[in-house]
């Protein structure tokens, strides 16, 4: 049922993405549906505020390749900021 979702944007959240790789979160299920909803979404977001640059889950949601852009909060630590920009869009608000 999952799969016959078809969505023009969607924004998943995180529990963070300290080790750069990819957003993640610490349950399988949501990150098994957060998979399938990106999967099936023309323009991806992820909402994540300054705290998660320091954290990460055990889950692995995605790559941020398959990710159009991180949404996170200006004062988010620049360092950080510029390390993920290397892989995604950043959005700062």
């Amino acid at each position: 049922m999952i799969n016959d979702i078809n969505v023009d944007l969607c924004f998943i959240g995180t529990d963070g993405f300290h080790n750069m790789s990819g957003p993640s979160t610490p349950s399988s299920s949501d990150a098994f549906l957060d998979r399938a909803i990106i999967a099936h979404s023309e323009k991806k977001y992820v909402l994540g505020g300054y705290t998660k640059f320091q954290r990460s889950s055990l889950f692995k949601i995605c790559d941020w390749s398959e990710i159009t852009a991180l949404i996170t909060n200006t004062i988010a630590d620049k360092d950080g900021l510029e390390a993920l920009a290397k892989f995604t869009k950043v959005i700062t608000c």
